[in-house]
């Protein structure tokens, strides 16, 4: 058995790397549930319903940066009719492969607070749609310059619930830059197809999702297309079964 220190959390939130603006992130996972006790039953039973997930975080006041920090990222997004998405690799975002949590949000909460004798501090919450998968990072945080293929991730096995995949690209550069990302699986780690791709991102950041039900093969990569005049991307990409 092999545990992490959490100091290597990443949390990747529309379009921004925020994970030095906080000290602690944690994702609340539901599932609700409705008695079915009978008459004549000497204990009561329920079935399940409805998944759902909460994320929080607390950390430092952040700003004034010439990046896109905590900040500019949370009163953006607070109350956007636009969801957003999160990545959230618990064990920090080296490869392929690390532990992540994705999901698609909207912001609920936004707290600011400023003590007189300590750190100017923010708290906060998303509410999630479709709930938060456990999955895998599909493509560690890096800057990219050329087309390519990420590395299989492998599951032992197909599922037949979907998956949701998170891109955040948090940055691209060039003449005339252009960014394709595309999430596929395989049965057999040779032969892949599209699960679905993202809108092209040309400029700025971006946080995008796929979402389908379908069954999803054994193995699943993501792959990108880069093209322009000496370009620079700068984007992950995280996915879980559902």
């Amino acid at each position: 058995m092999a545990f992490g220190h959490g100091s290597k959390a990443k949390l990747y939130l529309a379009g921004a790397d925020v994970s030095s603006a906080f000290s602690s992130v944690s994702v609340a996972r539901t599932r609700d549930t409705a008695e079915t006790s009978g008459l004549g039953t000497t204990a009561k039973t329920y079935i399940t319903g409805l998944a759902d997930a909460t994320v929080s975080a607390e950390g430092m006041y952040e700003v004034n940066s010439a990046s896109p920090l905590q900040d500019d990222v949370l009163s953006g997004i607070l109350g956007s009719a636009s969801k957003s998405a999160f990545i959230l690799a618990s064990q920090g975002d080296t490869a392929a492969g690390d532990p992540a949590l994705v999901g698609k949000i909207d912001t609920t909460s936004y707290e600011i607070t400023s003590p007189v004798d300590g750190v100017t501090s923010t708290a906060l919450e998303f509410q999630t749609t479709d709930g938060a998968a456990s999955g895998k990072v599909l493509a560690n945080k890096a800057a990219r310059s050329a087309t390519g293929d990420g590395s299989a991730v492998d599951n032992g096995a197909a599922t037949s619930n979907g998956l949701i995949a998170v891109l955040q690209v948090f940055a691209i550069s060039g003449g005339s830059p252009s960014l394709t990302v595309s999430v596929e699986h395989s049965a057999d780690a040779v032969t892949y197809v599209s699960l679905g791709s993202y809108t092209a991102v040309t400029s700025g950041t971006s946080a995008q999702t796929i979402v389908t039900s379908a069954t999803v093969n054994r193995y699943v990569r993501a792959t990108w297309t880069i093209t322009g005049s000496t370009p620079s991307a700068t984007f992950a990409v995280a996915f879980g079964r559902k």
